[in-house]
């Protein structure tokens, strides 16, 4: 190897890493100014930041609609984890089939209410209570 591809090596690794860099601080910036103001006193951002509360992660972990969300999300993880432990597959792709598994399903199930007349009942109600023929 000649010295002059060894430093078009170098100074390629270089840009490399210094576009990572860039991205990740492109990425990260937003993330950190928004967790930084989630913990001040005010419902609005102001610099300098005044105060200092933790009341926004108490109003989140106290509504259970946040609650249950997460707790759902992680069963979902941690499912689609063990199931692609057992199988010896990529986590992507257990997710993946799931998503195709589950538009699958929807597809059926709405074939389904439309040949038993559910779906057109729905509509029908919904047009009735508004006053609508």
């Amino acid at each position: 190897m000649s010295r002059a591809a060894g430093s078009a090596g170098t100074i390629g690794r270089i840009a490399l890493g210094a576009h990572a860099l860039l991205a990740v601080v492109f990425f990260l910036l937003p993330l950190s100014v928004i967790i930084g103001t989630s913990f001040t006193t005010t419902a609005y951002l102001r610099f300098p930041p005044e105060g200092f509360t933790l009341a926004w992660y108490a109003k989140f972990l106290t509504d259970g609609s946040y609650v249950q969300s997460l707790l759902l999300s992680a069963v979902l993880g941690l499912s689609a984890t063990l199931t692609a432990a057992v199988l010896g597959v990529p986590v992507g792709t257990v997710r993946s089939r799931l998503h195709r598994g589950r538009k699958m399903l929807q597809k059926v199930l709405w074939q389904v209410a439309l040949e038993a007349g559910i779906v057109a009942d729905l509509a029908r109600e919904e047009r009735e209570e508004e006053g609508r023929p």
